[in-house]
């Protein structure tokens, strides 16, 4: 980032490389990448929201270690899918060092990259 602040209009399209690559991201499967990581499906893992089927970034698990309690921050691994110095990467930066017109929301991913990377209830995904 060069110290400047950029603008962003309220729903700004994504630039058209940055769409090609969450659509082709959302055809890579998970499985693939379960080999070098802790696997918590097995565990009860929480969040907090309004809903059961809302999508977060942030989980929760509490379990006992042997000498007392563990607490787990799980939080949405999108590296697999949005490597550094790529399209999504660049403009994720862009929109988050963006000011926003008035209160609305200005999102860093494309939905079909949130769509993959978001916790949801019953789904597999990959978490840091």
């Amino acid at each position: 980032m060069n110290g400047t602040v950029n603008t962003i209009e309220p729903n700004e399209a994504f630039p058209k490389n940055a769409l090609e690559q969450a659509n082709a991201a959302s055809r890579i499967r998970i499985t693939s990448n379960l080999a070098r990581r802790i696997d918590f499906r097995s565990k009860t893992v929480f969040t907090f929201g309004d809903t059961a089927e809302e999508q977060t970034s942030c989980a929760f698990s509490v379990y006992p270690n042997g000498i007392g309690w563990q607490l787990g921050i799980h939080v949405a691994d999108i590296s697999e899918f949005v490597p550094e110095g790529s399209p999504i990467d660049i403009e994720a930066r862009r929109r988050l060092a963006a000011v926003s017109n008035g209160f609305v929301k200005t999102e860093m991913l494309p939905e079909k990259l949130k769509e993959i990377c978001t916790l949801s209830v019953g789904v597999d995904r990959l978490a840091l």
